[in-house]
């Protein structure tokens, strides 16, 4: 089922230079999301090639998956299996290159731990900080979710959301907010090289089973029921990007980003809908909607801007979503077999 993964990630190193990682000192929290696999599996081959890492260190709450099996053993890679809040920074020595992509991506997981998310996108989030090495590089995950209510069609960085500090999502953004503002105080005032990423629908193989995005769960439910059925008429609008094009688009803006902040997104506008509709398609099943009122909290519309993105890096083609949909459907079918 690696295969998958790892086909995706020779796309990505095709459009990489690698030198920036020889000899470094990587770590990596939140390893067993998507976005931390697609990372260490970038970084992990590499450990076979010139431009070697000199140890990779992961940070997992849970237990990593089966699939990540073959790394145990490894002399180059140390695994933290542990809840963030219990290890003793201390003794983890400084980093070259620290990826931040920890904390709770799912409305389900965030509404849940308000207080947790809160912590790590803080105080935790302080702590690596601490362990950045001079001349380092950081890269921290904040979301798309800063913008939340504001949905006006392609935001820019220098714009900014509207919720109340009292909406149920509010954990989540402010600690995302509070998260971006305590990694610039760190760049203005102890001169590192970080930046900070507002990711908007990354989707793709190395998703959980029980993951809670729309995208996952109308897989999960079309695979189990041999249907589909959509509430709330699916009239919301997304930019969904697949997850090799974040992962190539991340590391250069790790490597040669020249500011703060930066949207990554995809390019094609999908309905929820259409984006169901799709899912049928592919698996020949029928799809049905239901016309009643909004889900609460979630917006109408997610549309960022990559007009900065664009100002500095080279546009590659993106993966369109229907090859997309295809891979992660690919996934869920061999994760369910396993």
């Amino acid at each position: 089922m690696m295969n998958i993964i790892l086909k995706d990630i020779e796309t990505i190193e095709k459009k990489i230079n690698t030198k920036f990682l020889n000899k470094k000192k990587i770590l990596i929290f939140g390893a067993s999301g998507i976005i931390g696999i697609y990372f260490l599996f970038f970084f992990y081959k590499q450990l076979h090639k010139k431009n070697r890492p000199k140890k990779i260190t992961l940070i997992s709450k849970n237990k990593l998956p089966f699939y990540f099996n073959f790394l145990r053993g490894n002399k180059k890679i140390v695994i933290l299996e542990s809840d963030v809040k219990k290890i003793n920074f201390n003794k983890i020595e400084k980093q070259n290159i620290i990826i931040f992509a920890g904390g709770y991506g799912q409305p389900s997981k965030f509404l849940e731990n308000p207080i947790e998310t809160i912590e790590l996108n803080t105080s935790i989030l302080i702590n690596f900080l601490n362990k950045l090495s001079k001349n380092g590089k950081f890269l921290y995950l904040s979301s798309s979710e800063v913008y939340n209510k504001n949905e006006k069609i392609n935001l820019s960085e220098e714009k900014i959301g509207l919720t109340n500090t009292d909406d149920v999502r509010s954990p989540y953004i402010e600690a995302k907010r509070c998260g971006e503002t305590i990694v610039n105080t760190f760049i203005n005032k102890k001169k590192i090289d970080a930046k900070s990423i507002r990711l908007s629908l990354a989707y793709g193989p190395g998703v959980k089973k029980d993951d809670g995005r729309v995208l996952n769960q109308f897989i999960q439910r079309s695979l189990k029921d041999n249907m589909l059925f959509i509430q709330d008429g699916g009239k919301a609008i997304r930019k969904y990007i697949y997850i090799s094009d974040a992962i190539r688009m991340m590391l250069n803006v790790l490597i040669k980003g020249k500011r703060k902040v930066y949207n990554i997104c995809g390019t094609e506008k999908i309905t929820i809908a259409q984006l169901g509709f799709k899912i049928g398609k592919i698996l020949n099943i029928p799809v049905k909607t239901k016309k009643d009122k909004p889900i609460k909290g979630s917006p109408k519309i997610v549309s960022l801007s990559l007009k900065r993105y664009r100002s500095e890096f080279k546009m590659e083609p993106m993966i369109k979503i229907k090859q997309g949909l295809k891979n992660t459907i690919e996934w869920y079918k061999k994760l369910y077999q396993a």
